[in-house]
């Protein structure tokens, strides 16, 4: 037995190697979460990578209906592909979310949307960096509302040409629901989801900008995809949407960004002195020319809601709808239908213009009201006998 007031070293020892163990464990868990953060980014950015590391960081492989297959390290080495359907378990930000294969809900994914060129959309063209000032979205969004209230064509005849960012081309009638962020600066900052709620892109609008610039990205990646301008010195209200990589070669750019260059693809133009609102979308050429697409133009003479109906020239029948599903709502939100055969993307893009062309024309209507109040208020009585 020691003596009472002397240091006990074993067992000093003891609690002192304990501390050393702990801290050590610490330090290794930091250590190997940063180096997983590092290779992810590696991963999203090109290198060869892991599924799982993919699945990890929320880069959804599955895109209602579109069965997309990522490469596992070099082609010489694996020589063969992994491919996860929607029966696949995707581990998003600590958590597992399963998706139930049916017989229903294949046939129903299978129809909806087509995966054109998704090989390209992962390498090769358009593989610009993503931008750090958008935050990729996981999870689930709203889904679709309603309904078309309008009967659409089942297939849509757009003249040959590409699509935007080599996107997604619809094998059926397919639903998106677009939504205005609450808490934005710009007013410009929306989300883009199917018709089950899964984020398909998202938008981020430049606030120190005298041309509206908003950015369209992929939204599980964060992965540039298009900008959307409007130029100020313009009779006619136009938009202008580029994508990274031009349409063929020798294209001229539109202009060069921190992201890269960027290179037409497709104008938005409102036409003056009509009764209603009505917009033509038209599609660039290499030579610069336009080819008309689509026309955009209210459905009703006079309502409440925003509502559009999209067709295209020769087809008897919308290829589609922009409505808002309701009036009273705490932020701005959009339900649109677009038929079998046409560009998503675009489609998806041009949903988002409506919304900032809608934006403008109420802040340009508040603008005037308070004016006129203004001028109402110094031309009074009151104001004359205050200051006479």
């Amino acid at each position: 037995r020691q003596p009472t007031g002397f240091l006990n070293l074993p067992s000093a020892m003891s609690s002192f190697i304990s501390v050393v163990v702990s801290a050590c464990a610490i330090i290794c868990a930091v250590c190997n979460h940063q180096a997983e953060l590092e290779l992810d980014d590696a991963c999203l950015a090109g290198a060869p990578c892991e599924l799982g590391l993919l699945q990890r960081r929320g880069a959804k492989v599955t895109i209602e209906g579109t069965e997309r297959t990522e490469h596992k390290g070099n082609e010489s080495e694996s020589g063969n592909e992994t491919e996860v359907g929607s029966g696949a378990k995707a581990t998003t930000e600590g958590t597992e979310r399963v998706e139930h294969k049916s017989k229903e809900s294949e046939s129903s994914n299978d129809t909806q949307l087509g995966n054109a060129s998704e090989s390209g959309n992962m390498s090769g063209q358009g593989k610009a960096a993503a931008n750090d000032s958008f935050v990729p979205l996981y999870g689930q969004g709203p889904a679709v509302q309603s309904y078309p209230h309008i009967q659409l064509a089942p297939f849509g005849h757009p003249p040959p040409g590409p699509v935007l960012a080599n996107g997604l081309v619809t094998k059926a009638i397919a639903g998106v629901h677009v939504r205005r962020n609450i808490l934005s600066l710009t007013g410009h900052d929306l989300t883009v989801s199917d018709d089950h709620g899964g984020y398909m892109y998202g938008t981020d609008g430049n606030f120190f900008t005298l041309h509206a610039r908003t950015h369209l990205y992929e939204a599980r990646t964060g992965r540039p995809l298009a900008e959307i301008t409007s130029p100020i010195l313009h009779v006619h209200r136009k938009y202008e949407i580029g994508q990274m990589f031009p349409i063929c070669p020798g294209q001229r750019k539109y202009e060069s960004t921190s992201m890269g260059n960027v290179y037409p693809f497709a104008r938005i133009t409102k036409r003056l002195l009509t009764m209603y609102a009505h917009y033509d979308v038209e599609r660039y050429n290499c030579d610069g020319s336009l080819t008309p697409l689509w026309e955009v133009k209210s459905t009703h003479w006079a309502s409440m809601k925003h509502h559009y109906t999209v067709t295209e020239t020769g087809n008897p029948y919308p290829i589609g709808t922009i409505d808002q599903p309701t009036f009273i709502q705490m932020t701005a939100n959009y339900d649109g239908y677009v038929s079998a055969n046409e560009d998503l993307t675009l489609f998806a893009a041009v949903t988002v213009i409506m919304d900032m062309s809608i934006l403008k024309d109420e802040q340009a209507a508040a603008e005037e009201a308070t004016n006129n109040q203004h001028d109402n208020y110094y031309s009074s009585d009151t104001h004359r006998r205050r200051y006479r």
